[in-house]
């Protein structure tokens, strides 16, 4: 996904008050106005989810065979270390597997299935995608979900945007104002919404892998996965009150 990088943003009314006036000193006259803003960056980050699954007879049987399967997927993602940030293990599991019979409404015991997944975050370049090539050739039936792209907190991009918001903010205040007759005093308040769970860091939305022909490592099936470059949105809001004062 390519898209354009918009500098600025758009300034939203919340509101004009004009305050009850105080016997001892009267308040000023107020705006309040929220500004946003937006930019699209390429993603520093890529992360997806891999996770091995192993059914046998017995519960050992189990977690033998998937503890191979996983010996495989670590040995594949340790060649591509370079393009990895970090790698956790994030639940381990073994379940009785059971086959439900309608006819006789009788269940089955057909073995058991360990489990275990990694959540691995790579650095999101082309060169990731040989990464996640070499895995999905080392392990059989491995399942994957992902890639999420994501921006680092550390990006500079989050201050250029929260800066653009606060911009688009006065702008709406001071047409505001203008249409008044009136000018901007001091600033009263000016605050980031609650963002409510969302991330505050712009991050990527889930996207299925990313459909791209290329073969296999050792000759194996050809792999149709990319992790190369997305472009993620930034997004800023900000609260803005401002007193209004007679032109100077």
């Amino acid at each position: 996904m390519t898209c354009p990088h918009p500098a600025g943003g758009i300034g939203q009314t919340r509101g004009v008050s004009t305050p009850t006036a105080d016997p001892g000193q009267p308040e000023p006259a107020t705006v309040a106005v929220t500004g946003s803003a937006s930019r699209w960056v390429p993603a520093d980050f890529a992360d997806v989810s891999f996770t091995v699954t192993r059914q046998a007879g017995t519960t050992g049987e189990a977690v033998a065979e998937a503890g191979e399967a996983y010996a495989a997927l670590d040995a594949a993602l340790e060649a591509h270390a370079d393009v990895i940030v970090r790698r956790t293990t994030t639940s381990l599991s073994v379940r009785e597997v059971v086959r439900y019979e309608p006819d006789t409404g009788r269940s089955v015991r057909e073995g058991f299935a360990a489990a275990r997944t990694q959540s691995v975050r790579f650095r999101a370049r082309t060169e990731a995608g040989d990464a996640l090539r070499a895995a999905l050739a080392a392990v059989p039936e491995l399942g994957v979900t992902g890639p999420v792209f994501e921006l680092n907190p550390t990006n500079p991009v989050h201050a250029v945007v929260r800066a653009d918001a606060a911009v688009a903010a006065r702008a709406s205040a001071e047409a505001y104002a203008g249409g008044l007759g009136l000018a901007l005093g001091r600033v009263l308040r000016l605050e980031e919404p609650d963002p409510s769970g969302a991330d505050p860091y712009g991050g990527g939305s889930p996207r299925m892998l990313k459909a791209m022909s290329a073969p296999a490592p050792e000759g194996g099936d050809s792999v149709l996965v990319d992790l190369g470059p997305e472009d993620v949105e930034v997004t800023a809001e900000v609260a803005l009150t401002v007193a209004l004062v007679e032109p100077s």
